[in-house]
């Protein structure tokens, strides 16, 4: 069913007239495209057109939501329910080395042998001979990956390349992308004239137009054919934008402006002047107001976490049952987001076996991790705990490795000895050390990372199923935003937890029951705030983490156990020797380290990955006991009863 009848008759929110004209056209597009005439086609070829002007609708949508930012959540996750746009095509286009990823079809382990990638998702540079020109045979794609296309897009087929614009230096690898059997490397077809317009030069290429493919263009392009090229272009102070149409197209009438769009999807702003010209007050006002509340964002991030190590450390220093204190904390978070759903301040989560698959392994991995490091934080000084736990990018690398089979670079090898390191030396020399409390700090570490790739594993799967194909029992999966599953697996582990309070606590559960508990006003009070501070850090570090780069998060993440140590040090006055200090420094830099680290990693997209050890090992096992045995015929005992026994042999005996 086509995405016009399915939204007949429904409610559009605020913004969808602005962009309703080109995304008809696109369809318009698709529809031409589907209907043309195939002859002389390969059976192969019959889609690339298709998935080129669907990577265009979808960029177009991009582009307006991520990149200029002007269109609005509530608009953009309705294109998504009805399935005008692809979302998930979109939100790999959000992770590094997937920006100009050509469709989901490239990556799907399944469309390709030996469970890798399609060869546009390896760069120019690393192939030789043909398969410099060789199309993905689902996309027609060239190649997506290392920016090589014109204006840095994919490089589609049957579209040209300047030679200044080679990837190569010196022109040595000059060529034109053309037909099958036509150029090739070394060859030059000339390219067809477009008959464009330039657009007006004090707003720059750089500020007005968006790059689709490898035709210069706006954020209505069509690369259909040549002289029918569409854009957004701006006109007057730069608040309204038109659509202009050439003479060739099929009704052959008007020259001017049919539709106007009101949106500032390129370079000017509504404050006006353009994006190379001064801004307003109102426009310099809004950025000071952005900032202003980012910075709020990480005031409330570090608050909130330093509140909650001294609220719990409090608590479990007054009323030392880890497990009542983590039972609390989640159920503090549970009934939070509970109303926030019921209140629909937060579209609910859409509970199916599938969801209930994803979720029950991660919330055990979080009830056990938020378990041990109250455990940890009860038995040890909190400035240790936090220095122990800053070995979770060792514990990441190694079951990144070990589950996923990513390997890692020599230099995120090398940042994680410092911290190794580190944390040795702050273990020894910290006054508060105990076994318990280290051993469970350990192994929060290790549920943690472990639910953090069990979820990145998990949701790489989930996102690879295009919200274009999904049917209605599918569509859960769109509830599964990085909110909807944190308050799910609190849930989860609240219900897991219960049993496990009352076998580990039952005895202080009875003195509750009869009055004669220490968990008095005050400590559940605290044990309350507690829980309020985790969820409220959590939520922070998620609204900070879709306003920057990740980078940038990783780096405040780091500061803000940096804070944390210092903050519980002053507060609850513990000791620290130099030594100590020395090591809680070497760990937090080499923590920072591992974070610039893991940004260098070039080409990550190119990169396939080695079948995981955990899937090798497991493979073999089931190997080794469904294979069936081979049978051996006995031996003739009859012969040998006939053989002498000089012959100086011993006899041989068959059980």
């Amino acid at each position: 069913m086509s995405w016009r009848a399915r939204i007949k008759g429904k409610k559009a929110p605020k913004g969808w007239e602005l962009i309703e004209d080109a995304l008809y056209e696109f369809e318009a597009q698709l529809k031409e495209a589907v209907n043309e005439d195939h002859a002389g086609k390969r059976r192969a070829e019959l889609s690339w057109k298709i998935h080129r002007i669907h990577w265009e609708k979808n960029r177009f949508i991009f582009d307006l939501m991520y990149r200029r930012k002007v269109m609005s959540k509530e608009l953009y996750d309705w294109l998504a329910r009805n399935k005008i746009i692809d979302a998930a095509l979109i939100a790999k286009w959000r992770k590094p080395g997937y920006e100009n990823l050509c469709s989901i079809l490239a990556i799907q382990k399944s469309n390709h042998n030996f469970g890798g990638v399609a060869l546009c998702r390896v760069p120019l540079r690393k192939r030789t001979g043909q398969q410099r020109i060789s199309p993905n045979v689902n996309t027609g794609c060239i190649s997506c990956v290392s920016g090589d296309g014109k204006f840095g897009g994919p490089i589609w087929w049957n579209t040209p390349m300047d030679d200044e614009e080679a990837p190569e230096a010196e022109g040595a690898h000059r060529m034109t992308w053309g037909p099958a059997g036509g150029a090739a490397a070394g060859s030059k077809r000339p390219r067809e004239e477009e008959e464009e317009e330039e657009m007006p030069e004090e707003l720059g290429w750089d500020g007005v137009t968006q790059h689709y493919g490898s035709v210069r263009g706006g954020v209505t392009l069509s690369m259909d054919r040549p002289g029918r090229t569409r854009r957004l272009r701006a006109k007057g102070d730069g608040q309204e934008y038109g659509k202009e149409q050439e003479k060739d197209v099929s009704d052959g009438k008007a020259d001017e402006v049919k539709r106007t769009i009101k949106v500032t999807v390129l370079g000017a702003k509504k404050t006006g002047g353009s994006a190379l010209q001064p801004r307003s007050l109102a426009g310099l006002a809004k950025d000071l107001l952005g900032a202003c509340f980012l910075a709020g964002l990480f005031g409330a991030w570090y608050a909130a976490n330093i509140y909650f190590n001294i609220f719990n450390k409090q608590m479990l220093n007054a009323y030392p049952h880890p497990a009542i204190a983590t039972a609390i904390h989640l159920a503090v978070g549970s009934i939070i987001m509970s109303a926030l759903w019921a209140t629909r301040l937060k579209r609910p989560i859409i509970l199916t076996k599938r969801v209930i698959s994803i979720v029950l392994p991660l919330s055990v991995l979080h009830m056990a991790g938020f378990l041990t490091t109250n455990l940890s934080l009860g038995s040890v000084a909190v400035s240790l705990t936090h220095t122990i736990k800053s070995l979770e990018p060792f514990f990441t690398v190694m079951l990144s490795w070990f589950f996923l089979g990513s390997a890692p670079t020599l230099p995120v090898l090398v940042t994680l000895t410092p911290i190794v390191a580190g944390v040795i030396i702050a273990s020894l020399t910290d006054i508060s050390f105990t076994w318990p409390g280290f051993l469970s700090a350990m192994a929060s570490n290790l549920c943690f990372q472990g639910r953090n790739v069990l979820s990145k594993k998990t949701m790489v799967q989930s996102s690879l199923d295009s919200l274009e194909t999904m049917d209605s029992s599918q569509q859960d999966m769109q509830s599964l935003d990085e909110t909807n599953i944190f308050a799910a697996i609190t849930i989860g582990a609240l219900v897991f937890i219960t049993p496990l309070v009352c076998y580990l606590d039952g005895p202080a559960l009875g003195a509750i029951a009869q009055g004669t508990s220490t968990l008095t006003s005050d400590v559940l009070i605290k044990a309350v705030l507690a829980g309020v501070c985790r969820f409220v850090d959590v939520l922070a570090s998620f609204a900070i983490l879709q306003r920057v780069t990740p980078v940038t998060h990783s780096v405040g993440n780091c500061v803000k156990r940096v804070v944390v140590i210092a903050a519980s040090i002053l507060f609850f006055k513990t000791p620290a020797s130099t030594l100590n200090i020395i090591g809680t420094t070497l760990a937090l830099g080499g923590v920072f380290a591992y974070s610039m680290a893991k940004r260098l990693r070039p080409d990550t997209s190119a990169i396939i990955t080695s079948q995981p050890p955990w899937d090798r090992i497991a493979t073999s096992v089931m190997r080794k006991f469904s294979q069936p045995r081979k049978y051996v015929p006995a031996p003739d005992m009859s012969q040998d009863t006939e053989k002498k026994d000089d012959e100086g042999k011993e006899p041989e005996y068959f059980l």
